[in-house]
Protein backbone atom coordinates (compact mmCIF):
# COMPACT_ATOMS: atom_id res chain seq x y z
CA UNK A 1 0.00 0.00 0.00
CA UNK A 2 1.10 3.44 -0.25
CA UNK A 3 0.45 6.72 2.09
CA UNK A 4 1.04 9.75 0.16
CA UNK A 5 -0.13 12.78 2.03
CA UNK A 6 -0.87 15.78 -0.04
CA UNK A 7 -0.59 18.96 2.21
CA UNK A 8 -2.57 21.98 0.85
CA UNK A 9 -2.84 25.86 1.79
CA UNK A 10 -6.14 25.84 3.95
CA UNK A 11 -6.32 22.56 4.85
CA UNK A 12 -4.37 21.88 8.33
CA UNK A 13 -5.74 18.60 9.13
CA UNK A 14 -6.93 15.64 7.51
CA UNK A 15 -7.69 12.02 8.77
CA UNK A 16 -8.99 9.14 6.92
CA UNK A 17 -9.51 5.18 7.20
CA UNK A 18 -10.01 2.64 4.38
CA UNK A 19 -11.17 -1.33 5.26
CA UNK A 20 -8.51 -3.25 3.09
CA UNK A 21 -8.28 -7.03 3.02
CA UNK A 22 -5.77 -7.16 5.73
CA UNK A 23 -7.91 -4.57 8.04
CA UNK A 24 -8.24 -0.93 8.54
CA UNK A 25 -5.79 1.43 7.02
CA UNK A 26 -5.79 4.88 9.18
CA UNK A 27 -4.09 7.79 8.24
CA UNK A 28 -3.96 11.41 9.42
CA UNK A 29 -2.10 14.43 9.45
CA UNK A 30 -1.74 18.31 10.60
CA UNK A 31 0.48 21.42 9.82
CA UNK A 32 1.26 23.56 13.08
CA UNK A 33 3.69 25.75 13.36
CA UNK A 34 6.26 24.76 10.70
CA UNK A 35 5.90 21.01 11.44
CA UNK A 36 3.81 18.75 9.97
CA UNK A 37 2.97 15.37 11.41
CA UNK A 38 1.74 12.50 10.05
CA UNK A 39 -0.15 9.41 11.94
CA UNK A 40 -0.47 5.89 10.22
CA UNK A 41 -1.73 2.59 11.50
CA UNK A 42 -0.58 -0.13 8.81
CA UNK A 43 -2.40 -3.64 9.42
CA UNK A 44 -1.25 -6.74 10.53
CA UNK A 45 0.84 -8.79 7.76
CA UNK A 46 1.25 -5.40 5.72
CA UNK A 47 3.54 -3.01 4.68
CA UNK A 48 3.42 0.33 2.95
CA UNK A 49 5.49 2.86 1.53
CA UNK A 50 5.06 6.34 3.19
CA UNK A 51 5.75 9.50 0.91
CA UNK A 52 6.58 12.61 3.43
CA UNK A 53 7.11 15.90 2.05
CA UNK A 54 10.45 17.43 3.81
CA UNK A 55 13.31 19.60 2.64
CA UNK A 56 15.33 17.33 4.40
CA UNK A 57 15.06 13.89 5.23
CA UNK A 58 17.08 14.80 8.80
CA UNK A 59 14.58 16.52 9.26
CA UNK A 60 11.92 14.19 9.78
CA UNK A 61 11.52 11.37 12.89
CA UNK A 62 9.18 8.63 13.44
CA UNK A 63 8.72 7.96 17.10
CA UNK A 64 10.54 10.99 18.44
CA UNK A 65 13.61 8.93 17.08
CA UNK A 66 15.88 9.47 13.69
CA UNK A 67 14.54 7.30 10.83
CA UNK A 68 17.33 5.22 10.85
CA UNK A 69 17.05 4.58 14.81
CA UNK A 70 13.21 4.15 14.01
CA UNK A 71 12.23 -0.16 14.54
CA UNK A 72 10.17 -0.91 11.40
CA UNK A 73 11.07 1.71 9.41
CA UNK A 74 13.41 2.29 6.24
CA UNK A 75 14.14 4.95 4.27
CA UNK A 76 14.00 3.64 0.45
CA UNK A 77 14.45 7.09 -1.55
CA UNK A 78 14.62 11.07 -1.38
CA UNK A 79 13.79 13.52 -4.45
CA UNK A 80 12.22 16.67 -5.22
CA UNK A 81 11.56 17.48 -1.24
CA UNK A 82 9.77 13.60 -0.71
CA UNK A 83 11.36 11.08 1.72
CA UNK A 84 9.93 7.45 0.75
CA UNK A 85 9.90 5.76 3.75
CA UNK A 86 8.80 1.64 4.30
CA UNK A 87 7.30 0.82 7.21
CA UNK A 88 6.07 -2.83 8.98
CA UNK A 89 2.72 -3.28 10.23
CA UNK A 90 2.13 -1.19 13.25
CA UNK A 91 1.41 2.49 14.26
CA UNK A 92 3.76 5.46 13.65
CA UNK A 93 3.95 9.43 14.19
CA UNK A 94 5.91 10.64 11.99
CA UNK A 95 7.03 14.41 12.11
CA UNK A 96 8.84 17.20 9.91
CA UNK A 97 10.06 20.02 10.77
Amino acid sequence: MIIRPYPVSGLEWVRAEYLSPFGPIRSSWKKDAGTFTLSITVPVNAMAAVHLPAGDPKRITAGGKALSEAPGVKLLAYANAVAVVEVESGSYEFEVR
